[in-house]
């Protein structure tokens, strides 16, 4: 399933989302490699984030950045909760504060 990301991501990285229901995972390929955000769906409503995935020679180039930020904007549309599983995703939505109304109070560092 290919997921449609706002424009300028698409722009200026001109990659392609997609989302694999059976592997529970949004990923983007970057040339050979791949870039993944692993999650866990607890209910319709509430999905914890287990692992943001990227190769290390590629992390300049802040995909999984991307990519994250591309599914917390996906969540708020979809009033989805996230739980933060992993360092990245926990770090990531304190240093951009408009994604903590997603996170229930008592997770957020």
């Amino acid at each position: 399933m290919i997921v449609h990301m706002k424009k300028d991501f698409r722009n200026a990285f001109n990659l392609k989302v997609r989302k694999d229901d059976s592997l529970n995972k949004f990923f983007v390929a970057v040339g050979n490699d791949e870039v993944s955000v692993k999650y866990t769906a607890e209910s319709d409503t509430h999905w914890i984030i287990q692992e943001v995935k990227a190769p290390s020679h590629i992390r300049a180039m802040n995909v999984h950045g991307r990519l994250l930020e591309y599914i917390l904007e996906l969540a708020m549309q979809e009033k989805i909760s996230i739980s933060p599983a992993c360092a990245y995703a926990q770090t990531f939505i304190t240093r951009h504060p408009r994604f903590e109304t997603l996170v229930p109070h008592q997770e957020v560092s």
